[in-house]
């Protein structure tokens, strides 16, 4: 699923994504001047053991917003060279936009972003690059280390495959088919036609598996 956002849409889905309780946020902005809004989730998010990695332009970072990062708890923070890009992401969803987190963006220019959740093909795109900037990028304050390890962009998602076309997508029973077999699945959302794979093993199912029952019953135990 993906969705057109304008100016107040990209900031409170921003601002959404920093409020989630969801340790897998990595944050892209090459220029950062922190709101009080945007300033008191990141501070908010430390207090619920939840990790943060945000990433800005090399030499553009000014001493006083680079104090207040390095202040707030389990925020990792590193700085890449001609950084350009502006994405936000978690492990649910993801915003490709024009605007960074700063005062200028959200208060006086026309933005424009795209939003996509995790069941978008694009999202595992957008995912991958993230991880790729990380890798360009240097640490310049590691904050403290999470209770949790932050999934983004390191993590491995269990491997699962779609039920109808047995092409590799996350594992996810409430989620059984790719995005393109989904769309087709949904005109008639029928749950308990037959599909052709397992959505656990990837095997031939032979038409035992549906959208209701998207794993072989021999799989369960491996599951569980």
């Amino acid at each position: 699923m993906a969705k057109l956002l304008k100016s107040n849409e990209i900031y409170s889905k921003v601002v959404d994504l920093i409020n989630d309780e969801d340790d897998a946020l990595v944050l892209v902005s090459p220029y950062v001047s922190l709101t009080g809004t945007i300033l008191s989730a990141l501070q908010l998010r430390q207090k619920k053991y939840l990790s943060t990695v945000l990433i800005c332009r090399k030499g553009d970072l000014k001493d006083d917003v680079k104090s207040l990062l390095q202040g707030i708890d389990y925020l990792k923070l590193y700085e890449c060279a001609n950084l350009h890009s502006k994405v936000y992401i978690n492990s649910n969803e993801a915003l490709v936009c024009s605007m960074n987190l700063y005062g200028a963006s959200i208060n006086n220019n026309h933005e424009l972003g795209i939003w996509v959740d995790n069941s978008d093909v694009l999202y595992d795109d957008i995912y991958k690059e993230v991880g790729n900037l990380r890798k360009l990028s240097s640490e310049i304050a590691k904050g403290k280390k999470p209770l949790f390890s932050g999934l983004l962009p390191s993590k491995k998602e269990p491997k699962g495959y779609c039920i109808r076309t047995g092409k590799e997508i996350p594992f996810n029973p409430e989620k059984p088919f790719s995005a393109d077999a989904f769309k087709a699945w949904s005109k008639y959302a029928n749950h308990e036609f037959p599909e052709k794979y397992c959505h656990f093993s990837g095997e031939p199912s032979n038409g035992q598996t549906c959208f209701s029952k998207p794993i072989l019953r021999k799989n369960w135990n491996k599951i569980k």
